[in-house]
């Protein structure tokens, strides 16, 4: 079985779980890179090497490979895996720098962090709600509604 495109991000920091939330990406659209790309922008170099990352990534193509093999059986209730026994060949790396647009916001004391795929658009956090501004803002719109519905109402009597 030959499995491609096993993705592992190559940071340490508190934005793994955020990356990896944005994905996937479409690696057939990938470009060679170029400095020109990062014009106005910060990248985030990566921290970690490919010895770091190794175990992840054979326990993720050992899982998927227990679960195609899982996939193969059918008419079965349950399948258990007694003994599976793999030959893990990590035989090409590639560093990629995808397109994630991130931002942070301090709102009330906390620090919120809000994350964009730059290619497919998925995003990940939470945005910070104003819960005054917003009940305001719902109250004026109710308040037109009925003005414009009683006033409608007088037009067509």
């Amino acid at each position: 079985m030959t499995i491609n495109n096993v993705f592992e991000r190559a940071l340490k920091n508190e934005s793994r779980d955020m990356l990896q939330s944005v994905h996937p990406y479409d690696m057939t659209k990938a470009q060679p890179f170029a400095m020109s790309y990062l014009s106005g922008f910060q990248a985030e170099m990566r921290d970690l090497d490919k010895k770091d990352v190794e175990p992840i990534i054979e326990q993720k193509m050992h899982q998927y490979a227990e679960q195609a093999l899982k996939d193969t059986m059918d008419g079965y209730d349950e399948i258990s895996v007694d003994s599976f026994v793999e030959n893990t060949d990590l035989s090409a790396y590639t560093y990629n720098l995808l397109p994630v647009w991130m931002v942070t916001y301090k709102f009330n004391g906390e620090i919120l962090p809000f994350a964009i795929n730059g290619q497919t658009g998925k995003s990940y956090g939470k945005l910070p709600v104003a819960k005054g501004k917003l009940a305001a803002a719902a109250v004026i719109v109710a308040l037109l509604v009925f003005v414009l519905g009683t006033l409608g109402g007088l037009l067509f009597a």
